[in-house]
C-alpha cells in the first residue's frame, strides 16, 4: 500500500513500512522530465540527493498540474474528498475533470484515494476483455493528501466473495453472474478503505490513536468514483446528504456519489458488510437480494436520512476508452411514500443494523435490536498522565466510553509493545482467592524488559500488591438474552479489549484467563521468550494453542449439547447449529478448522481488518445468544487461516537470524 504526502516545495512519496503502509518520498526541488502518456514506469532517484533514503526510495512522476494546493490549507481543512474504485484513463480523462469540477470548487479539502493495483480487467457487462489498465496514473494526482493501493491477493484474503454469491440478484437482467456482484464487493471494500485512510490521517494529525468525534478533523466529506468523467461543478457544502438526481428510482439509491456532513457520509461509506446478514433476513432482502442500489436504498432508509438530489452529471469511463454518454439521461426522484416503506415502518426491528457496525458518534449510540448491551467501560485512575477518552474510533467501530478512570497507584513497567492482561468479573471461579500469589508467580517485573500487567475486575474492594501489576475497575454488564452479565463483560474485554484505553498504547496483547492451568501455561510461555517468538513471526496476527480434546467446532457444539448443557442455553445453541448446517452444511464446513483453546493467546493489533473479524466473535455471541466463544470462533475467523499460528508454550523455536526483531 502506498501513501502520497505533499508539501509546498517538497513533493514526497516515501517507502517505509508503517503498520500496513509503504510511504514513498521524493524531492521536487529540481525539475523532473516526465514521460507523456501512461506512467507504467517510474524514474530512479539520485541517491546523492537523499542518501539517507537511497536504499528504499524511488521517485514517482508528478505531472498534470502547474501548482499544488498550499499546505497551510490542509492544516486547517475541515472537509475531505474521497475517491474510490478502479481508475480508468485516469490521467488524460478523469483527473482533468476532477480538477476542474471538484477540486477547484472545494479548494481547501484534503484528498484521499484508494485504488486496486491491477494491470488489466475483464467485465463482459462493460465489454471489457482483458482491457489494459494504467494504475500508476493515480500518482499524477499530486493534489492528493494520501493514496493507498491494494492488490487482488490482499483483497481476496480479506473478503471471500463466494460467500455472497448465494445472494446474487438474478432478476437484475443487466447483471452478469458472478462478476457484477464481485465488483460490488470490491466497490464496498474500496469505499471503506479510503474512509479508513482518512480516519488514520486524522489520528496522526491528532497525535494519538483515537479521536473525540466532536473534534473530528473533517466535518464534510465527499465520496466519488475515480473512473468517471465529471461534467459540472460539485460543491460538497450545499447539503447534508446529497446524491446525483439520476439513477434514483423506486427502492433505488444512486451508489456512485455522495457528499454531505460527516455523520451521514460515514453511514453511506461504512457498514455495508456488517449489514448483509441482517438485511437478508428481512422480507425486503429476501425479495431483492444483494443488488447494489437497492441494498443502499434499504441501508439509508434505516438511518432515516433525507436525501437532496442535485443535477450532477458524470459519465462512466470504460477501460476500452468508451464513455457512457447516456449516464445522465435518467433523472428521477424516488417516492419516499411507497407501500413497502409503510410495511417496513411497521416492522422496524427488521431494519435494524446489527451490532457489528457501530458508526455513530459517542453522543448518539446506534439503535440495536435491544439485545446488544451498552458498553460499560467505567473506570477511574490516579494517573496524571492518562487522558480522559470519550470515544475510541476504529474503522469498523466506535465504542462509547465513560471519561472516568480508576487505576491503582502502580506505574506500568517498561515494555512499550507488549502488555499482559486478565479479567475477573463476578469472581466466576472464585479466582480472587490467592490471586496475588498467582500473579506474583508470573514474575513479569523480572522479565527483560519488564512486561506491564493489567487485571480488570468489577470488585471495588479487591486489592493486589504485586510488582508490575495494576488493577483497572470496570462495571459488570447486565444480562443479555440468557448470557450472564459477568460473561458479557469478560467476552467484551477478551474480543474488544484493544478498544480499551488501558490497552490501547500497546501493539501486542497477551491475554490469559485466571485458571490455574492458564497461569502455568503463561509462566512457561513467558520463560520461553514468547515476545521474541512473536516478533520473529510478523506474518502471523494471532498466536494461541490448539484445543487439547477436540479439533472441530462441530465437535465442540455437539459436546456442549450433550455434556455441558448448564454452560449454554440449549435452544440458542441448537438455533446456531441449525444455521451453520443450512444448505448442505456449507457454513459448518467452512468453520470446521483448527479449534483453538482461547484461555491464553497473543494478538498483534496492527492489523485492523483482522481486528474487525476478531471483534465479530463477540458480536456473533451476542447476536446468537452464545455463551462460549469457542462455539463461534472458527466461523468468524474462517478467512484468516494463514494469519493464525498455533504453538506449544514450552517449545518456542526462534528462527535463525532473528536476533533483534
Amino acid at each position: 500500500m502506498h501513501f502520497i504526502l505533499k508539501t509546498n516545495r517538497l513533493i514526497c512519496i516515501a517507502i517505509a513500512i508503517l503498520n500496513l503502509f509503504n510511504v514513498v518520498v521524493f524531492n521536487n526541488s529540481k525539475a523532473l522530465k516526465l514521460k507523456t502518456g501512461h506512467s507504467d514506469n517510474v524514474p530512479d532517484l539520485n541517491a546523492k540527493e537523499m542518501p539517507f533514503l537511497s536504499s528504499i526510495v524511488k521517485v514517482l512522476p508528478t505531472g498534470g498540474s502547474d501548482k499544488l494546493l498550499d499546505s497551510s490549507a490542509h492544516a486547517t481543512a475541515k472537509c475531505a474528498l474521497l475517491f474510490f474504485g478502479l481508475p480508468k484513463h485516469f490521467k488524460n480523462l478523469v483527473l482533468p475533470s476532477i480538477r476542474k469540477h471538484i477540486i477547484s470548487v472545494n479548494p481547501t479539502c484534503d484528498i484521499f484515494l484508494h485504488f486496486y493495483n491491477i494491470s488489466s480487467t475483464s467485465n463482459p457487462r462493460n465489454k471489457e476483455y482483458k482491457a489494459k489498465l494504467y494504475p500508476n496514473d493515480v500518482y499524477f494526482f499530486i493534489e492528493a493528501t494520501q493514496i493507498v493501493s491494494e492488490n487482488m491477493d490482499d483483497f481476496t484474503h480479506n473478503h471471500n466473495v463466494s460467500d455472497f454469491h448465494q445472494y446474487f440478484p438474478f432478476k437484475q437482467k443487466s447483471w452478469n453472474y458472478p462478476v457484477s456482484l464481485d465488483n460490488m464487493i470490491k466497490q464496498w471494500n474500496s469505499i471503506e478503505k479510503v474512509w479508513k485512510l482518512m480516519v488514520m490521517h486524522e489520528q496522526r494529525k491528532s497525535g494519538n490513536n483515537s479521536i473525540n468525534r466532536n473534534d473530528s478533523w473533517y466535518q464534510r466529506v465527499g465520496i466519488f468514483r475515480s473512473d468517471v468523467l465529471y461534467k459540472n461543478n460539485i460543491n460538497i457544502s450545499d447539503g447534508s446528504a446529497v446524491t446525483a438526481r439520476f439513477q434514483n428510482f423506486k427502492l433505488f439509491r444512486n451508489d456512485r456519489i455522495f457528499y454531505g456532513i460527516r455523520e451521514h457520509a460515514e453511514k453511506w461509506a461504512c457498514g455495508r458488510f456488517g449489514y448483509v446478514d441482517q438485511y437478508m433476513r428481512t422480507d425486503f432482502g429476501k425479495k431483492h437480494l444483494l443488488h447494489s442500489e437497492t441494498f443502499l436504498f434499504q441501508l439509508m432508509t434505516h438511518w432515516n436520512i433525507s436525501f437532496s438530489f442535485r443535477d450532477i452529471c458524470f459519465h462512466r469511463v470504460r477501460a476500452t476508452g468508451y464513455i457512457m454518454s447516456t449516464d445522465c439521461n435518467y433523472f428521477h426522484i424516488p417516492s419516499t411514500d411507497c407501500d413497502y416503506l409503510g410495511t417496513l415502518k411497521k416492522n422496524k426491528s427488521d431494519l435494524l443494523i446489527p451490532s457489528t457496525t457501530l458508526l455513530l458518534s459517542p453522543q448518539s449510540r446506534i439503535a440495536t435490536t435491544g439485545k446488544s448491551p451498552k458498553p460499560k467501560w467505567n473506570f477511574t485512575a490516579s494517573y496524571s498522565t492518562v487522558r480522559p477518552v470519550s470515544g475510541v474510533l476504529h474503522h469498523c467501530n466506535v465504542t462509547t466510553l465513560s471519561p472516568h478512570w480508576i487505576h491503582n497507584n502502580l506505574s506500568p513497567p517498561a515494555d512499550s509493545d507488549f502488555v499482559i492482561y486478565a479479567s475477573m468479573i463476578g469472581n466466576f471461579r472464585n479466582e480472587e482467592e490467592g490471586i496475588s500469589d498467582k500473579l506474583n508467580n508470573l514474575k513479569i517485573a523480572d522479565q527483560i524488559p519488564p512486561i506491564p500487567g493489567i487485571l480488570f475486575t468489577d470488585n471495588p474492594m479487591l486489592k493486589i500488591y504485586v510488582k508490575g501489576w495494576m488493577i483497572v475497575r470496570v462495571a459488570k454488564d447486565e444480562v443479555v438474552g440468557t448470557i450472564p452479565g459477568k460473561r458479557v463483560t469478560t467476552k467484551r474485554l477478551k474480543f474488544m479489549g484493544h478498544f480499551h484505553p488501558a490497552l490501547q498504547p500497546y501493539r501486542y496483547l497477551i491475554h490469559m484467563d485466571t485458571s490455574g492451568k492458564t497461569f502455568r501455561n503463561s509462566k512457561t510461555a513467558l520463560e520461553g521468550n514468547i515476545r521474541k517468538y512473536v516478533r520473529c513471526h510478523p506474518q502471523y496476527y494471532w498466536f494461541g494453542r490448539h484445543h487439547p480434546d477436540r479439533t472441530k467446532m462441530e465437535q465442540e457444539i455437539r459436546y456442549m449439547v450433550e455434556k455441558k448443557k448448564h454452560l449454554q442455553h440449549p435452544a440458542s445453541l441448537r438455533k446456531w447449529r441449525d444455521w451453520l448446517n443450512e444448505g448442505d452444511k456449507q457454513r459448518m464446513k467452512q468453520a470446521n478448522n483448527w479449534l483453538p483453546e482461547t484461555n491464553f493467546w497473543v494478538i498483534d493489533t496492527h492489523h485492523e481488518d483482522f481486528l474487525c473479524s476478531w471483534k465479530d466473535v463477540y458480536d456473533t455471541m451476542i447476536k446468537w445468544d452464545i455463551w462460549r466463544d469457542q462455539l463461534v470462533w472458527n466461523w468468524t475467523m474462517r478467512n484468516w487461516k494463514k494469519r493464525i499460528h498455533f504453538f506449544d508454550p514450552g517449545q518456542f523455536k526462534i528462527p535463525e537470524g532473528c536476533r533483534n526483531p
